[in-house]
């Protein structure tokens, strides 16, 4: 572990935030992406409400409530911060310097939200972004999204869904 006192502790923070926020945005799209043809405005989707960090657990309590109690939401699944370390491990296993320097402390809580349309992702979105204690709400990307950053930019196909569970 890097000593909180260190001048690589701030960067180390930010970097392991930078990529939790980007795997979970990554996973999000492999979620997202399949081969089914079908609108994502017609099959649910998944949207996860990432916690800051060090939020307190009645901000994460409130989240929880106001999630339970949307008429918006499908399915709720909390994912605290020992199994945020534990798909950390799994998704970076062949890094074992930065799990070795991670614990689960560092890693945010959130929650992973079903919900039955795009629009009610993007409302919970707007709704839930202004709450304190969270630090972003990522919702997949549209197909055309998905489709125009694959032709595009060029960038690589996600790779299958069994791949991606390997863990």
């Amino acid at each position: 572990m890097v000593p909180a006192t260190s001048p690589y502790a701030s960067l180390m923070r930010l970097t392991l935030r930078a990529g939790f926020a980007a795997f979970v945005a990554g996973m999000l799209a492999l979620v997202a992406c399949s081969s089914d043809t079908k609108s994502a405005t017609t099959r649910p989707l998944s949207i996860d409400i990432i916690m800051n960090v060090h939020a307190d657990p009645a901000s994460v309590t409130r989240v929880g409530s106001l999630l339970r109690h949307s008429p918006d939401v499908l399915r709720t699944d909390f994912v605290s911060h020992a199994m945020a370390y534990r798909w950390f491990s799994c998704w970076f296993r062949d890094q074992p310097l930065i799990v070795s320097t991670t614990n689960a402390a560092d890693l945010p809580e959130s929650f992973r939200v079903t919900v039955e349309r795009r629009i009610d992702a993007e409302r919970l979105r707007r709704r839930f972004s202004a709450i304190p204690g969270v630090d972003s709400v990522e919702v997949p990307l549209t197909h055309q999204q998905q489709q125009y950053l694959l032709r595009e930019i060029g960038l690589p196909r996600a790779p299958s869904n069994a791949a991606a569970s390997r863990c």
